[in-house]
């Protein structure tokens, strides 16, 4: 069948954003709040129940054992407060968090960064909580500035605040594929789209940020001929499964990939001109990750993009990577249909990556 060909958007944007999830959101946001001209393009509406972030709250934590972890967290909370700030509303709320159990390992950590932490014995566990016949070895850390984030109240926020700033947001446009432009043009990329499954429509970006989530691979595929090897998963209510065993439930890494695409698939396009984030978890770290993308695409570089998140890292263990190569096709998927997008699993990983919150 014989398509019809893309109509060309006369206007060019210093970033387009693929993915209109809380990161994505929050990178526009950012690029936005600089002046430069983004867009945001979301395949279903804003808002949607259809990708990892759909839910009313998540956690919002500083408890970490890895050094570099524990020091994202720390300049989340700054940045979390800028960005009320900014809102004029509270996105969270800090209820505190209590850990318990054997596992002392964010200790360290809390005492360095100098972050407020209780440390509580089983008796007093008991006497504060509905919790009883705790095992006498245990013991809690309350964090008296964690909480609960907002999510909906969030992603409406970054939105309604990137639009104040001159972004532009368009719903129901599903990016078909990222490619070179002719020899003719000198925008770096164009960004082939489909509105509402009827309208093909191309924008020219000078950069381009993924950050489609569980969908990222539907992108990466067709427009650079590689893809992520993500773990995929439908969130369900209740779930039951045969005992897997640790090599089954328990992996060595469990980072999200916040990097820009090697300059190996950009077929000739610009170096670090597309970034990618996919996790299926990191609400914690919203305001943090887009901070970081708008600085990847606007300067080359953020002192948040550490080598512990590069897609081309490899599994201590293993030694695999995560890019997969050689997939056959660079058209492969072009033609799949709306219904068989939105079918595809809501929640996402890095495979042998295991998430454990949001």
């Amino acid at each position: 069948m014989t398509q019809e060909p893309f109509g060309m958007a006369n206007e060019v944007f210093d970033v387009v954003v693929v993915g209109g999830g809380p990161v994505g959101l929050s990178a526009a946001y950012e690029v936005a709040k600089t002046g430069k001209k983004v867009l945001i393009l979301e395949q279903n509406n804003f808002f949607n129940q259809a990708g990892s972030s759909n839910d009313f709250a998540r956690m919002f934590r500083t408890m970490y054992t890895e050094n570099y972890m524990a020091n994202l967290a720390k300049k989340a909370m700054d940045l979390w407060d800028d960005l009320e700030k900014d809102a004029g509303t509270s996105l969270r709320w800090m209820s505190g968090l209590l850990n318990f159990g054997t596992l002392l390992g964010p200790l360290p950590n809390l005492k360095r960064l100098k972050m407020s932490y209780q440390w509580l014995t089983t008796r007093e566990i008991e006497r504060r909580y509905p919790l009883k016949s705790l095992p006498s070895d245990w013991i809690g850390i309350y964090a008296p500035d964690n909480g609960v984030i907002n999510v909906q109240l969030l992603v409406r926020t970054l939105l309604g605040l990137a639009k104040d700033y001159g972004a532009t947001a368009k719903q129901h446009t599903h990016v078909v594929r990222i490619r070179r432009p002719g020899a003719h043009e000198s925008v770096g990329w164009q960004v082939e789209t489909l509105r509402h499954n009827t309208d093909r429509v191309t924008y020219k970006a000078k950069k381009v940020i993924i950050g489609a989530g569980a969908y990222v691979n539907h992108v990466l595929e067709l427009s650079f001929n590689m893809s992520l090897d993500l773990d995929i998963w439908e969130m369900v209510a209740s779930y039951w499964s045969s005992n897997a065993g640790p090599s089954g439930t328990v992996f060595p890494n469990n980072m999200f990939v916040l990097d820009f695409v090697p300059k190996k698939y950009l077929d000739g396009g610009p170096e670090k001109s597309i970034m990618v984030y996919t996790a299926g978890w990191g609400m914690k770290f919203v305001p943090l990750l887009g901070k970081a993308l708008a600085e990847m695409a606007l300067y080359g570089h953020s002192e948040y993009a550490l080598e512990e998140f590069e897609m081309t890292r490899r599994n201590p263990e293993t030694g695999a990577g995560i890019i997969k190569h050689d997939i056959d096709s660079p058209n492969h998927g072009i033609h799949q249909s709306s219904f068989a997008r939105e079918k595809q699993a809501s929640g996402s990983s890095i495979k042998g990556l295991h998430n454990t919150d949001g």
